[in-house]
């Protein structure tokens, strides 16, 4: 077996094994509660654990979250993106700012849940919103810049962490909708002008109809208002109707020709 064959294999192998963890930790999560007996955090003495990963699952869930919070579906994420290049033998250009990159996602998110959710009470939680990281990451900075501006740094600090973990640039990004936006402003435009004429239109017919049945009396109101509505329908059909269509009509009347046109009639002949 060459070289060649033996190392995509081998990526092969540990392509499956990374979906296979970032699955067991996927599940794990979704089915994490806080009632689970967990090894180092909570009584084994318990029942067994309701987790559908069993006591592994558990102990994954429960140290994920009290780590990063809910910033811990993160890392299955990361971990499944790590396995498909790895199945696929795709090589990962600058590795190591990729990593950074996803350090610098997962940190700034957790801090970020821990701010925010920090005005809330989290009494009743079983874990922090952000985890002990997002905790003292966001108290090291609020620390220094306050709340507001450790907020402003943090996205700063996920946007920057988007451009090193991805390929994903925000200049495309936003040439795309200015793209999109100038493609599609005419027709957005026609269809505001219509909403607003057929608006206008709407508000004088029910002045039209609330003056008839001023006169009328309110008996004869459905029957005005059904008139109204027909002759607005008829309108908008009428208007609907391309200008093309009327003249071929007009054409086609007068092109037509009875089928037994009357012969003229002969002259008398002259007796001699």
């Amino acid at each position: 077996m060459s070289e060649s064959v033996l190392s995509r294999r081998v990526s092969e192998f540990i392509g499956v094994t990374l979906f296979a963890l970032g699955l067991i930790w996927v599940i794990s999560l979704g089915s994490y509660s806080s009632a689970d007996p967990v090894w180092y955090f909570k009584n084994l003495a318990a029942a067994l654990p309701t987790n559908f990963a069993g006591r592994v699952g558990a102990f994954i869930a429960e140290a994920s979250f009290q780590l990063l919070g809910h910033a811990a579906w993160l890392a299955p994420l990361a971990v499944g993106i790590v396995g498909w290049h790895a199945f696929w033998c795709h090589k990962v250009d600058a590795g190591y700012t990729k990593l950074v990159g996803a350090l610098l996602m997962v940190a700034s998110v957790a801090a970020l849940l821990s701010i925010v959710f920090s005005a809330l009470d989290t009494s009743r939680r079983a874990f922090p919103a952000g985890g002990v990281l997002g905790d003292w990451f966001a108290g090291a900075l609020s620390d220094y810049l306050n709340r507001t501006g450790a907020t402003i740094l943090l996205f700063v600090v996920l946007a920057l962490s988007v451009i090193l973990s991805t390929q994903f640039s925000f200049s495309r990004a936003l040439s795309g909708v200015a793209e999109f936006a100038r493609a599609h402003h005419g027709r957005l435009t026609g269809r505001w002008r219509d909403w607003r004429e057929a608006r206008r239109r709407d508000q004088e017919r029910q002045q039209i109809i609330d003056k008839h049945v001023k006169k009328a009396g309110r008996a004869k109101a459905p029957e005005i208002a059904t008139k109204a509505e027909g002759a607005a329908a008829t309108l908008k059909a009428a208007r609907a109707k391309p200008l093309g269509d009327a003249d071929d009509e007009f054409e086609d009347d007068e092109d037509e020709e009875p089928a037994h046109a009357p012969r003229p009639n002969a002259p008398p002949a002259i007796k001699r």
